[in-house]
């Protein structure tokens, strides 16, 4: 059961053509296994923060959006001002959206502020990487530079750079390169910081 600063982190992308990852990232095994992961997340009570890549927000809504209102506030999404104006519609659903700085007119300078903000700010038990493109590379190492004891769960069967940080981290479950279960999979991962209050 996790106390009530700690956080799971969600870190999932589908690469547009031409990006890293892109032809390695199974678009239906990203979105299956962000919409079970948040799923679970929501049966259990287990709050999690992500940062608003435009492809996985809507992913995240599309079950959020089903939530009793007691639920919502489980999720956290962080938002650079940078792209204040251009984000997907579905932000404005969430209620716990954090607005970090815009650092001129420097897109890579904003995003890495507002990773370095959302790292700072929890205290992150677990993190999920699924799919995705050299961010979430970029996010597995700053989080474990900042985190080291955050517990690493990264879904090769979804391709893209989470299948390398999976053989980075030479994980044992092999249920995360072999399986599409992923309702059943989160389940089970995720049973110890569920909220039996």
């Amino acid at each position: 059961m996790l106390n009530k600063n700690t956080r799971i982190f969600l870190s999932a992308g589908i690469p547009d053509e031409g990006r890293e990852g892109f032809k390695t990232t199974n678009r239906a095994a990203v979105a299956a296994a962000v919409m079970a992961f948040t799923r679970v997340c929501a049966e259990y009570s287990i709050p999690f923060y992500f940062g608003g890549q435009p492809a996985i927000t809507p992913l995240v809504w599309s079950v959020a959006k089903d939530f009793s209102e007691e639920k919502k506030p489980l999720i956290t999404i962080y938002q650079s001002r940078f792209f204040e104006g251009s984000t997907p519609r579905e932000v404005d659903y969430f209620e716990n959206i954090v607005w970090t700085k815009s650092i001129g007119n420097n897109k890579n300078d904003s995003i890495r502020e507002l990773r370095k903000q959302m790292f700072s700010e929890n205290e992150t038990i677990a993190a999920i990487f699924i799919g995705g493109s050299d961010g979430v590379r970029t996010e597995y190492k700053m989080l474990k530079d900042m985190s080291p004891k955050t517990r690493m769960l990264p879904f090769a069967s979804t391709g893209g750079v989470s299948k390398e940080v999976f053989e980075r981290e030479k994980i044992d479950e092999i249920e995360l390169t072999e399986s599409f279960a992923y309702y059943q999979i989160f389940n089970d991962l995720l049973k110890d910081y569920k909220d039996d209050a």
